[in-house]
């Protein structure tokens, strides 16, 4: 009997012991996905692989039990890693889930089309309980999203799965990249309405000013191949990057090659065109360089001596300060200094700056400097014919000037249409919400009319939306005079206001008025999720075979944020009492 009670005794004993080597198994991977993020995200990513050789790499680690311990590093299997990270996305995505429930009654959707697939990344934006809008990435859908009927089959797919209410859903953003805004809106717009009346497309305030405009203008071919050209020329120089030597006498006056940046690149190329030609005319002839390489540079050549890329360089290199400096102001606009109608007000100063290239004079001027910097007198047409003998004069447009029309005025056209869409867009909610950027100094009768706009866009607000307007002011006001320091009276600053002194439960429908302003993605999220950090992370996790694995990867990779906020106490427990012999482990 005494023995019988040792040999128990001794296998609670080792039981107990397993559970806590698995928690502090558990609890050492937490760590490294807390604080060692790969240096090169998203190009490197946390990967099974990445995970264990970290964790293994130190002899010891801190222990679950004691935070002030350091143990031995627990001795894991392939299988047991693999484990842990698919309960720790379980659990991350429980939570996201758990939040948006509590916390997602008005929301935006992004239905964002993945490059090079047929499927489709779901993400979804609402503020959260701290009054912070957040964008959360759902799932990954096996459609491409880039029709109509596909988009609202999506639509209804994600509102069902998450039980999301359809009246609180204020619209579907678009980045620079997909083709949802080529779209004819009238048709998506309406489409989206039967959802919810208010529901529209917006813009995603993840795209730069820069990406926008060059997005719009690439529509047209000659830019596109412009676009190309630069892009490949970078490329191609980036080849020398450890052997600059080698070529450092043709590129003669060239920045750094180590941080040339292509708006360099480009300047370098209108400066120094006969330079560039000659440069890549040497490559191409020299037999000493690879064949690949010579081959490389006699595409780029050809490409580089055209009148038309001359003409399209000198354009873009001209407009590259000007866009680089309204970006700024567009980011602080968008970010701290929220203002709808300064935004409104910036893009309304590029549409009228853009008009001053859409003139016969100043295309006269980039084709007479064309003609100079590269001794070409010809348009290439490919698609040129003679023209036939008429009995009759007629006047035929020559080159030039189906170039200028073709190309040179229709490039900025498609920039301006971009603009000017935006520009409406943010006119639109200048007119909805910017009066509770201005809170604290407006008069009365314009916080009046202010809500009274909202109250007949919005019919569901109630007239108690008079007496909060009035109430905040008030308190708002005085909050601001006994803390000078506090960092920002623009619609976020109200809402952490609100927020941080409890008063949520008060001003219910102005808590209302700024989730809708919030949620939608015309504004910055404090942190960003877009298709193109979850296009690297897709192509950096592509050896991941086990698809268990590839998805909570891929979910981890995108909230990896949230780890320093979840509390794992639970699951790590869970898996230690589940796993705590461990042939269970497959």
């Amino acid at each position: 009997m005494d023995h019988q009670m040792v040999i128990k005794k001794r296998k609670k004993t080792s039981k107990e012991s397993e559970k806590k080597f698995l928690a502090n198994a558990f609890s050492g991977v937490l760590d490294i996905l807390k604080s060692n993020p790969p240096k090169d995200f998203p190009n490197d990513v946390f990967t099974i692989k990445y995970i264990a050789d970290v964790h293994k790499s130190s002899p010891t680690q801190i222990s679950y039990f004691k935070r002030k311990k350091r143990i031995p590093t627990p001795d894991l299997s392939f299988p047991q890693y693999e484990k842990i990270i698919s309960l720790t996305a379980k659990h991350v995505m429980h939570t996201i889930e758990s939040e948006i429930m509590n916390n997602a009654d008005i929301f935006s959707l992004s239905i964002d089309p993945l490059s090079n697939t047929d499927s489709s990344a779901i993400f979804i934006r609402y503020v959260n309980d701290t009054g912070f809008p957040v964008k959360h990435f759902l799932e990954i859908i096996d459609k491409r999203g880039d029709d109509t009927l596909q988009i609202m089959d999506i639509l209804h797919t994600i509102l069902d799965k998450y039980n999301l209410k359809r009246n609180g859903f204020m619209g579907l953003s678009y980045d620079c990249n997909n083709k949802l805004q080529r779209h004819n809106y009238t048709g998506l717009k309406s489409s989206l309405k039967a959802i919810n009346e208010h529901a529209t497309i917006w813009p995603c305030s993840d795209d730069s000013l820069s990406g926008i405009i060059t997005y719009a203008a690439t529509c047209v071919y000659e830019c596109n191949q412009f676009h190309k050209t630069v892009h490949k020329l970078f490329d191609f120089l980036m080849i020398f990057r450890y052997q600059w030597d080698q070529v450092q006498f043709l590129f003669k006056n060239l920045p750094d090659i180590e941080f040339l940046s292509k708006n360099q690149l480009l300047q370098y190329l209108i400066e120094n065109w006969s330079t560039i030609f000659n440069a890549l005319f040497q490559i191409s002839e020299n037999i000493s360089f690879p064949q690949k390489i010579r081959v490389q540079a006699f595409v780029i050549l050809m490409n580089v001596k055209r009148l038309e890329t001359c003409i399209v360089a000198m354009f873009w290199a001209e407009i590259a300060e000007e866009i680089t400096n309204h970006q700024e102001q567009l980011l602080l606009k968008l970010t701290t200094e929220i203002d709808f109608q300064e935004i409104f007000e910036i893009y309304d100063s590029l549409i009228n700056y853009f008009d001053g290239f859409r003139t016969n004079e100043k295309f006269m001027y980039y084709k007479t400097c064309a003609f100079e910097k590269t001794r070409i007198l010809h348009f290439n047409h490919p698609n040129h014919t003679e023209q036939p003998q008429m009995r009759f004069p007629v006047d035929y447009m020559d080159d030039a000037e189906r170039f200028k029309i073709n190309t040179y005025f229709l490039m900025i056209d498609q920039i301006q249409s971009e603009l000017y869409d935006r520009k409406l867009i943010y006119k639109d909610l200048a007119q909805k919400f910017n009066f509770l950027n201005k809170i604290p100094e407006i008069t009365d009768n314009e916080l009046l009319h202010g809500h009274e706009y909202l109250q007949n866009i919005y019919i569901d607000l109630t007239f108690h939306i008079s007496a909060e307007c009035m109430e905040l002011k008030n308190l708002f006001n005085n909050f601001l005079a006994s803390n000078k320091n506090y960092h920002s009276n623009s619609i976020t600053g109200i809402a952490t206001y609100i927020r941080s002194t409890g008063f949520k439960e008060y001003f219910t429908e102005l808590t209302k008025v700024i989730k809708m302003a919030l949620c939608i993605p015309a504004l910055h999220c404090p942190v960003q999720q877009s298709a193109a950090i979850l296009d690297k992370i897709i192509t950096a996790l592509q050896p991941v075979s086990n698809q268990d694995s590839y998805k909570s990867l891929l979910l981890i990779n995108l909230e990896a944020r949230y780890f320093n906020i979840i509390n794992f106490k639970d699951v790590i427990n869970h898996f230690s009492d589940t796993y705590s012999t461990f042939k269970h482990i497959k």
